[in-house]
């Protein structure tokens, strides 16, 4: 991929960076084995039509939000969830009062994700994320209930943040605007959420171009010649690389973080995946665009503390509370030293530290040094205990199915 590319046709060089400018998750484990070429990211069957399914009474259906009409086939109505084609023999669905249909739905495809989908055509080409009853990588992806409505009530709280000039400029949403959830009986229930594609946020109307944030650190798999994306914007911004990769990118991820905890108690989890940089039509970095809430933790004793809500109809759904402190600083731990850390800063870092085919030089300790004074900025702003002290945690390497074991780990990176 060329960096010139990106602003010809941001739409469509964005869906093949999903795809094709993507190492993959750190964690090794990916969703080849789970997907089939049809449905994969980078799969070289382009793109498909999605199934809907039906209850035969709408009473049988939750819906919250806006549900686009064109995320469904034309036939839909508002009893109907788009399911993802893999999904439609499966055995929860063998019920009387259940229609599956596969036609004139109009056409998706994947995204780094594997269950999350975008139209391929469209002024505003709406993403679908769906229920799949399974693993992709190393975690079941199933969309239950309060999983479904977890991401659009995170969306809510934020949107109104930034409404109300309580959110960084440098960080914008991608909103879930949507929820509908089909109940199959008394427990089992699948869900889809529709997620916007256009950046919200303060100043997004300077945005002119997005890059997930792993294709800056990922080679083109159809172009491996090409200069890493890192790479390549290094060369752009010429002599204050360090300082503008310093400013506009990985400053923006670790204040947006701690932010939204100081002052939403809200805890993104946030990885390469699901964080988008956006760009002006200059190719600098004007900030972060954090899509798929439904991973944000509720942190219910700061939130009391500020004097935010402490319910959420996803409870207990990604709800921590200091009833259970080992659990609670662990799960701080998790988000800030194992996933944004390893998942997310460490890999920019390091490319851009370790550039072959860049003129320009960044320094590893520079920047991480960088990264460890805004973190301790922060920090400075939290009780003293909201990170364990001198160790951390992080998932072992092994297939998560329900339990979430955790494993502590020496020597913190970025703290």
């Amino acid at each position: 991929m060329k960096l010139e590319e990106i602003l010809d046709d941001p739409p469509s060089t964005l869906d093949y960076m999903e795809q094709h400018v993507n190492v993959g998750s750190p964690s090794g484990f990916g969703n080849e084995a789970q997907l089939s070429d049809a449905y994969a990211p980078g799969g070289t069957d382009g793109p498909f039509p999605l199934w809907t399914c039906s209850g035969r009474t709408p009473a049988f259906t939750t819906q919250i939000g806006y549900v686009p009409p064109r995320a469904l086939p034309t036939s839909a109505d508002e009893s109907c969830i788009a399911i993802h084609p893999k999904m439609a023999s499966h055995s929860d669905l063998q019920r009387g009062y259940i229609d599956l249909f596969g036609t004139q739905s109009p056409l998706f495809v994947p995204t780094s994700s594997g269950r999350t989908v975008r139209l391929t055509t469209g002024d505003r080409r709406w993403y679908v994320k769906l229920h799949y009853a399974g693993l992709l990588g190393r975690i079941d992806r199933s969309l239950p209930l309060r999983k479904a409505i977890a991401g659009p009530e995170i969306s809510q709280e934020l949107e109104s943040s930034i409404k109300q000039g309580r959110m960084p400029h440098s960080i914008f949403i991608l909103r879930e605007v949507g929820v509908r959830v089909l109940h199959l009986d008394n427990i089992t229930s699948w869900g889809m959420v529709i997620r916007d594609p256009v950046p919200y946020g303060a100043s997004g109307h300077v945005i002119r171009a997005l890059i997930p944030l792993f294709s800056l650190f990922s080679p083109d798999r159809r172009s491996p010649d090409d200069p890493l994306l890192i790479e390549q914007l290094l060369d752009h911004w010429g002599t204050s690389a360090e300082t503008t990769l310093c400013d506009t990118i990985l400053g923006p991820i670790v204040d947006g973080f701690f932010e939204l905890i100081l002052q939403q108690g809200i805890q993104i989890e946030l990885n390469a995946q699901n964080i988008l940089v956006a760009f002006n039509a200059n190719m600098h970095a004007v900030g972060i665009v954090i899509r798929d809430l439904m991973g944000a933790e509720k942190d219910l004793p700061i939130r009391r503390t500020l004097g935010l809500k402490a319910d959420f109809l996803s409870s207990p759904y990604k709800c921590i509370d200091n009833t259970d402190p080992t659990n609670y600083t662990i799960r701080h731990s998790f988000a800030f030293d194992f996933k944004l850390s390893h998942y997310v800063l460490a890999p920019i870092i390091a490319a851009a530290a370790t550039s072959c085919r860049s003129a320009i030089k960044v320094s590893t300790d520079n920047c991480s040094a960088y990264v460890r004074d805004v973190a301790a900025s922060k920090l400075g702003r939290l009780p003293g205990d909201y990170l364990p002290n001198g160790h951390w945690y992080r998932h072992p390497r092994q297939f998560l199915h329900r339990d979430r074991p955790y494993e502590q780990v020496a020597a913190p990176l970025f703290r």
